[in-house]
């Protein structure tokens, strides 16, 4: 299913962080942890053409 936030017209700056100790070696992107919305550094609603709702995503 659709996760990313811009399929709702949001535009997000830094919703993951990279954590060192969670690397598996010959795997990419293991390092990479999601942080909840208020985490994130930007979250602007209705920026951007959306597919879904807000609500549905």
């Amino acid at each position: 299913m659709l996760r990313h936030p811009v399929y709702a017209g949001v535009y997000v700056y830094g919703p993951s962080r990279t954590d060192p100790r969670r690397h598996l070696a010959g795997r990419l992107f293991t390092r990479r942890v999601r942080k909840p919305p208020e985490g994130w550094l930007v979250h602007l609603l209705d920026v951007l053409p959306a597919y879904l709702s807000a609500e549905r995503q």
